[in-house]
């Protein structure tokens, strides 16, 4: 079982960058940056997980032409690539 470490450097390193809302939550192109690191260990409360992963799936494409990247975490740039 792989650690849930990296996941949570990523979002931490989100908030530590400033890119995070009120409710200390990555914007959607943020989030599809590093969808397909850290969905095998959580999705987000709603909407079903399925139509996450279809829609994430979509946008990731989208976020890195928009030039969205994970953030600059020293352990979790190895995990988000």
């Amino acid at each position: 079982m792989r650690s849930w470490t990296p996941a949570y450097e990523l979002y931490f390193g989100f908030a530590q960058e400033g890119r995070v809302d009120a409710r200390a939550m990555p914007g959607l192109l943020d989030l599809a940056t590093v969808w397909a690191e850290t969905s095998a260990r959580a999705v987000l409360a709603r909407p079903p997980a399925w139509v996450q992963h279809a829609a994430m799936r979509l946008l990731s494409p989208v976020a890195r032409l928009a030039g969205r990247r994970a953030p600059a975490c020293e352990r979790a740039a190895a995990v988000a690539g």
